[in-house]
């Protein structure tokens, strides 16, 4: 009994380890007959479309700005909850977190993150935030925002540019 506790025990803690040092994935790629799309995790930016012939549909710049990767301009960034300066922050917080993949085939992709109303000194509101993108005969980004608290969210504006 006490062997097969510890041989238990053991196997918990070898996967443990193991996941544990899985590299983080920074993108999630969709790539199908109509063509490939490339989502950053970190704010759900579209960062890459390309048609089937594999041209480029966005713009993104060479080099990053000099503010740093959440100012560039490019691909198709999220700006939520308001749009412009606020607090010190532009466009929105949602821009630097980092969202997880919920559900993805060959035609898409469920990324979701969610706050509670501690996580953001500027936005008290219990929210999960869902961003479902979809390729077929052309790209859908469609965002979704759900209030998991009892006060009403206010959010200003939304904004892909």
């Amino acid at each position: 009994m006490i062997a097969r506790t510890f041989l238990a025990v053991l196997i918990c803690l070898t996967s443990c380890v193991l996941m544990a040092i899985e590299p983080i994935q920074e993108n999630c790629v969709i790539s199908n007959a109509s063509g490939r799309v490339e989502v950053s995790l970190k704010g759900a930016r579209v960062m890459s479309w390309r048609d089937a012939t594999g041209e480029e549909l966005l713009f993104m710049p060479e080099k990053e700005s000099s503010e740093g990767a959440e100012w560039s301009h490019g691909g198709i960034p999220l700006c939520w909850p308001w749009f412009g300066r606020r607090d010190g922050v532009i466009h929105g917080f949602i821009r630097t977190k980092r969202f997880t993949v919920v559900k993805r085939n060959e035609d898409g992709a469920l990324l979701r993150y969610s706050l509670s109303e501690r996580d953001e000194p500027s936005f008290p509101y219990a929210t999960e935030i869902e961003v479902e993108i979809k390729l077929s005969k052309g790209l859908s980004v469609v965002l979704r925002t759900r209030n998991q608290g009892k006060e009403q969210l206010q959010s200003e504006y939304l904004s892909v540019y």
